[in-house]
């Protein structure tokens, strides 16, 4: 909650570089290179907020915790470690890796504590934690990270290739599991697999149903808005993070509305798998990968993207609905 502010701001910086590229700003003027980097700084901004937050919640060493987290953001630090002779990638874990890794690193700490004199804690315990920690890190959070999304790729290249019953299924699944790819982090994965297959085809099979998931979060977050229009967290967020979740930045309302009740993002998965069923059945395909409702223009002829923008607007119907069902989150 204490960061929302901020990841609405980055938010909006990345709608607004999607909007300009839509209306055909220069995409090579040094002002929108600006906006598009300030936009592109937000995974790891994500990672700092999250391990700030996540070590004032544990009561471990803060500043230690957001370098750590901030070693593993960093492409360069990543493709000089090779553990195992594996190639690791910067902020494979995404949110999810940052929280782990500073849990990892308040239990080294508690467990140095108790061994340092107290009159070395100052001296030795921030440096042994921090060596410790970056091994665990380095050797097993962020491999296994690195395992998880290449096996994320190799399935989905298996969808891609199959009969098209298999399609529409991989279809709904990527609907459904997008929302929390995207809490994770390895959402990217979907994305590296996507921009090959667009090189050597001109289209990205499953992206259109993925981004179905940022329609069904906007959706469950205005069934909470509905179901609390007096509180004002509740409402400010909403206001705030919608217009960027329609423009395809879903990170405001998944952290600031969905991600805190839990129960409304298990909804909005199923709506996006709902989505995710109707595009696998249209055979929609887009040709470039843009987010949100402007991501109807990715399409080639005017009926698909039509259809795109139905779907998306059922799909966040659904979303609504589902929550002012099964969901009954009042604030006390």
């Amino acid at each position: 909650m204490p960061a929302i502010g901020a990841i609405m701001a980055i938010g909006l910086t990345n709608a607004l570089v999607n909007i300009l590229k839509i209306l055909g700003a220069p995409t090579d003027a040094s002002w929108f290179i600006l906006l598009k980097s300030i936009g592109g700084y937000g995974v790891t901004i994500f990672g700092v907020f999250f391990a700030l937050n996540t070590a004032k919640y544990y009561k471990t060493n803060q500043y230690l915790a957001v370098a750590l987290v901030l070693f593993t953001l960093n492409a360069d630090n990543m493709s000089l470690i090779t553990p195992y002779g594996m190639t690791l990638m910067a902020g494979a874990g995404g949110v999810i890796g940052s929280v782990l890794i500073v849990m990892a690193m308040s239990f080294v700490e508690k467990k140095i504590k108790k061994i340092i004199p107290s009159a070395l804690n100052l001296l030795l315990v921030p440096f042994i934690t921090f060596v410790i920690s970056i091994f665990i890190t380095m050797y097993l959070i962020v491999p296994v990270s690195v395992i998880l999304t290449k096996g994320l790729m190799s399935v989905f290249a298996f969808a891609i290739n199959s009969n098209p019953v298999v399609y529409i299924l991989f279809s709904t699944l990527v609907g459904a599991i997008y929302p929390w790819l995207v809490l994770s982090g390895l959402h990217m994965s979907l994305m590296a697999i996507a921009m090959p297959i667009y090189v050597a085809t001109g289209n990205t099979p499953l992206v259109a149903a993925a981004f179905l998931g940022g329609a069904a979060q906007l959706g469950t977050a205005y069934g909470v808005y509905l179901q609390n229009k007096k509180d004002l967290v509740v409402k400010e967020a909403f206001m705030a993070g919608a217009p960027s979740a329609f423009l395809g930045v879903v990170e405001p309302l998944l952290y600031g509305i969905n991600l805190p009740r839990f129960k409304p993002l298990v909804l909005a998965s199923v709506a996006a798998g709902i989505g995710g069923l109707l595009i696998g059945l249209t055979g929609l395909t887009m040709t470039m990968a843009l987010p949100g409702f402007i991501g109807l223009v990715s399409f080639e002829t005017v009926p698909q993207m039509i259809a795109y923008g139905f779907i998306w607007l059922l799909t966040a119907f659904f979303g609504t609905i589902l929550v002012l069902i099964f969901y009954k989150g009042k604030e006390k």
